[in-house]
C-alpha cells in the first residue's frame, strides 16, 4: 500500500505554492501575525465563472496537516500576494491532508 502521508512534503514542494495564514484570533491586531505555508491550489467546480486564484471568488487548497502545530480553522484567513480569503469549509482526507475551501474576502493593497 502506498503511504501518501509520507510523500506529502514531496508533493507540496513539487506542486505547491506559498501562502500565508492569519488566525481568526489575530485578525483584530493592528499588525496580525502571519505564518507561511505551502499548499496545492486544486481545481474545482464553482458556481462563479472566475478561475481559482488571485481575486477569484473561491479557492480550494490542499495542505498537509503535519505542517501545522494547530490546523487551520474556519474563519482563519489565507493570503496570496493580492487577495485575502476566509476559510469557509474544511475537509480532511485519509492521507494526512486537508482541503480548505476559501472564499474571497478582500483585495490587498
Amino acid at each position: 500500500m502506498f503511504d501518501f502521508a509520507a510523500h506529502n512534503p514531496v508533493f507540496l514542494v513539487a506542486f505547491g505554492d506559498e501562502f500565508s495564514l492569519v488566525r481568526n484570533i489575530d485578525l483584530l491586531d493592528a499588525s496580525p501575525a502571519t505564518a507561511p505555508f505551502r499548499a496545492i491550489n486544486c481545481a474545482f467546480d464553482a458556481l462563479e465563472g472566475v478561475p481559482p486564484g488571485d481575486l477569484s471568488s473561491y479557492m480550494r487548497l490542499w495542505v498537509s496537516v503535519a505542517d501545522f502545530a494547530t490546523p487551520p480553522a474556519k474563519g482563519d484567513e489565507v493570503l496570496t500576494a493580492t487577495t485575502a480569503y476566509k476559510i469557509s469549509d474544511i475537509e480532511r482526507d485519509d492521507s494526512g491532508g486537508m482541503y480548505m475551501l476559501c472564499r474571497f474576502d478582500r483585495a490587498l493593497a
